[in-house]
Formats: structure tokens, C-alpha cells, sequence
């Protein structure tokens, strides 16, 4: 079975909902407006578990911001 493939130059636009099956790389900054839902492991570099951020006030989730 052959899947079709597109290539696109320059940008493009979504108006509506987008589903991504298999792996998804993206490069360059990205903006995420509205809330953000992670099923699995979170890999960063910048985010480590901690229970209180820098300005000592508590997290919800544990999680702090570091850069």
C-alpha cells in the first residue's frame, strides 16, 4: 500500500481541526495559543520538576520553567 505525499513551499494555514498520525517534527519557534495536552513523556531541556518556582510561589503541576 502506497501512501500520497505533498510538499509544500511557504506557509500554510489550518482552519479547523488537524489530526497527525505517526511523528511530527517541528523547527523554529512555534506559538500555541490555548491550553496545551501532553499523553505521555514531555522531554525538554528547560523544564525540570520541581514544587516551588524561583519567586517561591507553588506550582500546580510541579513542573518550573528554567532558562
Amino acid at each position: 500500500m502506497s501512501y500520497e505525499s505533498k510538499h509544500i513551499d511557504g506557509d500554510v494555514s489550518v482552519g479547523r481541526n488537524t489530526a497527525i498520525g505517526g511523528d511530527a517534527t517541528v523547527q523554529g519557534k512555534t506559538h500555541l495559543k490555548g491550553n496545551v495536552m501532553v499523553d505521555g513523556w514531555l522531554e525538554a531541556k528547560n523544564i525540570s520538576e520541581q514544587r516551588t518556582v524561583h519567586d517561591h510561589r507553588k506550582t500546580e503541576s510541579g513542573l518550573s520553567f528554567t532558562t
